[in-house]
């Protein structure tokens, strides 16, 4: 029997050794049923690693993802030959062919499938040619259960966005592999027509003080429902340059209704450090700049982008300031402090979510209020769902929050609740 074929009968138990479904009751999320969860989709897991290989599915397959796996690239190809998937995870060392070359493969064959790579000894070149593979997300070994659950579930979530129409019935499972770049660029035109912003608070809580707002993108479009849905569709159609111009200029039509004294925060994808027109002053954005925090969002390592100190400067001597944000999680990290210079640190929700009981976090947490004390920088915990959590965190030295214990995301510039 060839790796990468689906088995069954007693040979089901071969996820150790081979490539198969994951082994559960009949019926059972993953094992080839239709999956009941609507979030829930078909994952192909491609690792040698024996025992990760069946561990990784195995936790995939208890948050009801449907799962195959293989144990080399090959194998993986044969396997989307005959089915169609929602989410490839590959390690980036395989025998023979390697991820990147798997993840080269699907795009040339024109397969839209999300593909997710890890990597035990991530390297900044293996980064660099996994962001012009377009691989969706790149982990790092050992890859947390949490991580791994909300990275495939985007996945799932874009896969179904880029084809809603698109059907999941188990065994009778059918998707286009010819995928209409066109039809996702009407879509993405559509989005940004209808596109709009909506502003979270960040506050100081004591002293009942809103330090600032944080505009975030939104669409009337039904199929781009979902912030990443936007942002991975400008990726894939090489715009992100007009999706930042669109931000920008809606934050800056709103400035003039952002409360007086409160700083405005704006996403910015490092990509857009190669638009020109972030750094003409005399841009909508440009003319309030004093106000600005631009907010570099993860979505490639820093270190894998020429002269990210130059624009970092460029845009202090515009008069903006900078923030790095989702410490914690995923690229951003260390090396993040030494070419931004940050004069904000946002702490990831990752960190920040149950602080209260979980002393490792806390430890990690007031670490990096320290660092970023020293080094001139003030530090904002987003996430902030509880009162133990809020008090847990001040406690350890973070001044300013956000999250929806204060307020949720709307239009205008929501009150905070005290």
């Amino acid at each position: 029997m060839p790796n990468g074929l689906p088995v069954h009968g007693e040979e089901r138990l071969a996820g150790l050794d081979g490539t198969s479904s994951v082994p559960q009751d009949p019926g059972a999320p993953g094992a080839g049923a239709a999956t009941a969860d609507p979030q829930a989709g078909r994952v192909l897991v491609v690792d040698d690693d024996a025992l990760l290989r069946f561990m990784l599915a195995r936790m995939l397959s208890d948050a009801g993802h449907t799962v195959e796996v293989a144990q080399d690239a090959e194998s993986a190809l044969k396997y989307l030959e005959s089915r169609c998937f929602d989410a490839v995870i590959a390690d980036v060392y395989l025998p023979g062919m390697d991820g990147l070359e798997l993840a080269r493969t699907l795009r040339d064959r024109g397969e839209e499938v999300p593909v997710l790579l890890m990597s035990g000894t991530p390297r900044l070149n293996t980064a660099l040619l996994a962001i012009d593979q377009r691989v969706q997300k790149f982990l790092v070994k050992p890859v947390r259960q949490q991580v791994l659950k909300e990275a495939v579930a985007d996945a799932v979530q874009w896969r179904r966005s880029t084809n809603p129409a698109r059907g999941h019935t188990g065994t009778d499972y059918r998707c286009s592999r010819a995928y209409d770049l066109g039809e996702l660029g009407d879509r993405f035109r559509r989005a940004l027509e209808s596109a709009y912003v909506v502003f979270q608070p960040l506050v100081r809580r004591f002293g009942h003080e809103v330090f600032a707002y944080e505009g975030l993108v939104r669409t009337r479009e039904p199929t781009m429902t979902l912030p990443t849905d936007l942002i991975n569709a400008a990726e894939r159609l090489h715009r992100v340059h007009d999706l930042g111009r669109v931000v920008r200029a809606h934050i800056a039509e709103a400035s003039s209704r952002c409360p007086a004294g409160a700083l405005l925060f704006v996403n910015l994808h490092p990509f857009d450090f190669a638009d020109e027109q972030l750094y003409d002053g005399r841009a909508p954005l440009g003319q309030v700049s004093s106000r600005v925090v631009f907010e570099i969002t993860e979505r490639c390592s820093l270190e894998s982008l020429e002269n990210v100190g130059r624009h970092a400067a460029r845009l202090r001597a515009l008069g903006y300031r900078l923030a790095i944000d989702d410490l914690g999680a995923g690229y951003t990290g260390l090396p993040s402090f030494t070419l931004i210079e940050p004069e904000v640190v946002k702490i990831d929700m990752a960190l920040t979510r149950g602080v209260e009981a979980r002393p490792r976090q806390q430890i990690l947490i007031r670490s990096i209020a320290r660092l970023a004390s020293d080094l001139g920088a003030q530090v904002v915990a987003e996430g902030v769902e509880t009162a133990e959590e809020r008090d847990m965190l001040e406690q350890l030295g973070c001044e300013l929050m956000q999250g929806y214990l204060f307020a949720h995301p709307a239009e205008g510039f929501p009150a905070p609740r005290w």
